[in-house]
């Protein structure tokens, strides 16, 4: 649906190399989710997003270990974060390819910026109606992240269905 209205770039987070696949077949690029996803469509995919379970699980056995495990935060009661990313080593990319030289050197500086700790949810920002969502210097936390982003941001093309 997202290639027939015109989409060149896709994302998904579903663990598989279908859309990547897909992507790949209409000619289109894509990004990997949970593992590097390259060998399933070497032409489509720009990067992965891949997951390091290794610290998590560590801290919560240590946790275990020592009594101070709980219940986490979140509509599940996960334990512990699981909103950890690249500062934190649970999230790694792999290399940006199928890109300008110009693009990789930006998408690298930007995970760069990530990985020292910017907030990517960090103002200024707008929706696509061109509403104010966050002031300069305001941030989402985790809270915002599951209960506040009911929309688009400025630059998306569309409406949220309901």
């Amino acid at each position: 649906v997202h290639i027939a209205e015109g989409a060149d770039i896709l994302a998904q987070h579903t663990d598989s190399p279908a859309m990547l696949q897909t992507a790949e077949k209409a000619g289109v690029y894509g990004f990997g989710q949970s593992s590097d996803m390259k060998a399933f469509a070497p032409k489509a995919q720009l990067f992965s997003s891949v997951n390091n379970w290794s610290p998590y699980y560590i801290a919560q056995i240590e946790a275990m270990l020592d009594g101070s495990w709980t219940t986490g935060e979140g509509p599940d009661h996960w334990p512990g974060n699981t909103w950890l990313g690249l500062s934190d080593d649970y999230l790694v990319l792999t290399p940006f390819e199928n890109m300008p030289a110009n693009v990789a050197a930006a998408a690298k500086a930007a995970a760069d910026k990530v990985s020292g700790g910017y907030n990517i949810f960090s103002g200024p920002f707008k929706d696509n109606a061109g509403n104010v969502i966050l002031s300069d210097g305001e941030s989402y936390h985790d809270g915002n992240l599951w209960n506040d982003m009911n929309y688009y941001v400025e630059g998306v093309i569309g409406k949220i269905p309901g």
